[in-house]
């Protein structure tokens, strides 16, 4: 009898498993079917603007901005980290969609957000890759939000997706940043693509750059690139595809984290707000590079 229990145990924890990790894997669906909405809310109200992604003048995020929108409560003063003259346009907490479960940690700071939005689909302001006033300046005007009607592609290019989350004395902090700064190989300035697809003038890009493999970021295996054809290697993708513990060479050796179906897969959201699934490796320069 024992032997038969032992044998049943064996044959349903793994299959028990798997359900666990595709439940978790359709719960960060939900959660980006649910930005989807609120974004598509956000540009019905701003003649069809996306919310920016980032704001490092006021260090908000657009999970701040669009809970902000859905709540209608603001904080009563800056939070922690930003500067004391900081707009008060920040909700006290985030709210719970931009939280993930296959993460290391549920105890989550009160403005985190587990999620990387495309810079070039909902625009950011200053940074040193700000194209327009770049570092030292840091205030720029950086990407500017565009309007949904101006994006081609809609439904081939990503706009938001799982990022790694940073982990820190028993809290979780959700992503570092963002915005994906060092995706492809800090390909986000004037020698890379910028995001862009046809390439920027002057870049090392061409068209068929955009059919290979993207990087998911720098620091680790020797910085591969989508420019360069056969460079981003499975081995290069497995070692980058961590969480983010604030310290180099994690800090910028992913912007796009696989977490899901035992850290195989992730989650997108499109710019014509359908969600799907890609696993690690099959993610191409053009999913992610959309129209300057």
């Amino acid at each position: 009898m024992i032997g038969i229990i032992a044998l049943l145990i064996s044959v349903l924890l793994p299959a028990l498993s798997k359900a666990r990790q595709q439940a978790n894997s359709i719960y960060c669906e939900s959660n980006l079917r649910g930005m989807g909405q609120l974004i598509q809310m956000y540009a019905s109200e701003n003649h069809g603007y996306t919310t920016g992604v980032w704001d490092l003048v006021n260090f908000t995020t657009f999970a701040d901005t669009l809970t902000v929108m859905s709540t209608r409560r603001y904080a009563q003063a800056p939070f922690p980290g930003q500067p004391a003259t900081a707009e008060y346009v920040e909700p006290d907490q985030d709210l719970a969609i931009f939280h993930d479960v296959d993460v290391p940690l549920d105890s989550w700071y009160a403005h985190s957000c587990a999620y990387i939005g495309n810079i070039r689909a909902l625009g950011g302001t200053g940074g040193w890759w700000d194209p327009i006033a770049p570092a030292p300046q840091y205030a720029g005007d950086g990407y500017y939000p565009r309007q949904l009607s101006s994006i081609k592609r809609p439904s081939d290019i990503m706009m938001v997706w799982c990022g790694p989350c940073n982990v820190n004395g028993g809290i979780n902090y959700g992503c570092k940043e963002n915005y994906p700064d060092a995706l492809d190989n800090y390909l986000m300035w004037s020698e890379g693509n910028g995001l862009c697809n046809p390439p920027q003038p002057g870049t090392t890009y061409t068209i068929t750059s955009y059919s290979n493999p993207i990087a998911l970021g720098t620091g680790v295996a020797g910085n591969p690139s989508s420019q360069i054809a056969g460079s981003v290697l499975p081995s290069y993708l497995k070692a980058a595809n961590v969480d983010n513990n604030g310290t180099w060479p994690s800090y910028g050796a992913n912007y796009m984290r696989f977490r899901h179906l035992n850290n195989k897969s992730c989650n997108f959201l499109y710019c014509d707000f359908h969600v799907g699934s890609k696993a690690l490796g099959t993610v191409l320069a053009r999913d992610v590079c959309l129209n300057p």
